[in-house]
């Protein structure tokens, strides 16, 4: 039986970019349309992010291994990576399909003179990706995980970006084996310009990394603001590290001060008890300062989003995409939460539901909830995944929402001052919401 061997690879670009980025995903997927049954003609007349991802994001996380390649790459390209490949022993059996695909890449006369393609070779082993598309400032950073058979796909990566046009893409790869549980993972980042193998990249990073320094590291970038970091390389390299999801959070733990290591949300609720919410003492707050702490640590998070059966949310929902802003907003007298609700609706307002981890993500219990509740101003959401009531199972009752939650570049000197003055005030006064920017 085949070992699990999980890839992350993180691309950063501006806007221009990033659209070259999705269209290169577009044309590979369009090109497998045997499989994918994708039509190019979906993003015709597409000319920004937010509307290529929201075509194309539901393709790459059911077809991953097929949007890396298969669209045809210039000549000149393929030759140049096939010389520079030439150097590598075990890429021989891969530059003979070349060869026995193209022609003699090397020659003049005969063969395709236009353009080549190439299958993928990669052996998939998770039944979807995990893909996210995320703005910070001025750049996007689009993140796919998944997993493949005994090694990195890293020959269809490098497919994709020698197909990738001229231009100025931070990129990160973070892959490992199931066989020594995650303990080494490879590191690589870089920037890059298009029209060669990923490792024509100028190289930020090539390492392997060992739990303890992948956990230093992740502390270290955890709580730098994403949107100030303009250099595409490095915000590439901040994702990769701070959105590893093996060998991190479900690390062993062999001390005695498990519960200040691990980054579970178990460990953080089990010190909420007996807070009193509605009207906290001096060391409460405290208490509630070491929460908010621990809890942006742990930036982003990943919640469900539940409710959606009731008040007619259900066709509310249905029209959110992946990738679309959603607005937070805390309810301190909700009578279904305690102590606090915080309600998930779009940009204009329509309610969708309220977040809670029953509707699917990362645990949040009402301790967690309550420290986010606090920080709201300083938020921004998105829909990271969204499965209408139509193409689900009969049985269930109602759609999936799951909420991506990211930190502001605003500044959070006063963050606890502001929850201070937050909680100081009646629970029918306490309502505050999220950051929201949507451009149609």
């Amino acid at each position: 039986m085949a070992n699990f061997h999980t890839n992350n690879l993180v691309i950063a670009a501006s806007e221009a970019n990033m659209q070259k980025v999705l269209v290169r995903f577009a044309q590979n997927l369009a090109a497998n349309s045997d499989n994918t049954g994708f039509s190019i003609s979906s993003i015709e007349g597409m000319t920004s992010v937010s509307s290529l991802y929201s075509v194309i994001c539901g393709e790459i996380d059911a077809y991953y291994w097929l949007s890396f390649c298969g669209a045809p790459i210039d000549r000149e390209v393929a030759e140049a990576g096939a010389e520079s490949w030439g150097a590598h022993p075990e890429n021989e059996a891969y530059l003979s399909s070349i060869s026995t695909a193209f022609g003699k890449l090397t020659g003049g006369g005969d063969g395709v003179t236009i353009g080549i393609s190439m299958a993928p070779t990669g052996r998939p082993m998770s039944d979807t990706a995990n893909v996210s598309c995320t703005s910070y400032g001025d750049n996007w950073v689009l993140k796919v995980g998944y997993d493949t058979a005994w090694r990195a796909n890293s020959d269809d990566i490098d497919l994709f970006f020698m197909g990738l046009p001229e231009g100025d893409y931070g990129v990160a790869f973070l892959d490992a084996d199931e066989y020594d549980n995650y303990e080494s993972v490879s590191a690589f980042s870089g920037l890059h310009h298009g029209r060669a193998g990923m490792r024509e990249a100028e190289i930020r990073r090539d390492e392997v990394l060992g739990i303890d320094e992948r956990k230093r590291e992740k502390k270290a970038l955890s709580m730098l603001t994403r949107s100030l970091v303009n250099d595409l390389a490095e915000l590439a390299d901040i994702v990769g590290i701070c959105e590893w999801s093996s060998g991190w959070e479900d690390d062993e733990c062999d001390s005695d001060g498990c519960e200040d290591e691990c980054d579970s949300f178990d460990a953080f609720e089990s010190w909420d008890t007996g807070i009193n919410w509605n009207n906290p003492t001096k060391n409460e707050l405290m208490q509630i300062d070491n929460m908010i702490v621990d809890l942006m640590r742990k930036f982003p998070l990943v919640v469900g989003s539940t409710g959606a059966a009731y008040e007619g949310r259900e066709r509310n929902v249905e029209r959110v995409v992946p990738g679309q802003p959603i607005k937070l907003v805390s309810d301190w007298i909700n009578p279904y939460f305690s102590p606090v609700a915080i309600q998930t609706q779009t940009a204009t307002g329509e309610r969708l539901g309220n977040l809670d981890d029953r509707g699917g993500g990362m645990m949040m219990g009402a301790g967690s909830r309550a420290a986010l509740a606090c920080i709201l101003p300083h938020l921004r959401a998105y829909a990271d995944k969204v499965e209408p009531l139509m193409i689900l199972d009969a049985r269930k009752r109602n759609t999936t929402l799951i909420v991506r939650i990211e930190l502001t570049d605003e500044p959070l000197e006063h963050i606890f001052e502001e929850a201070h003055a937050l909680l100081g005030l009646k629970s029918n006064q306490r309502s505050v919401s999220s950051v929201v920017e949507w451009e149609e």
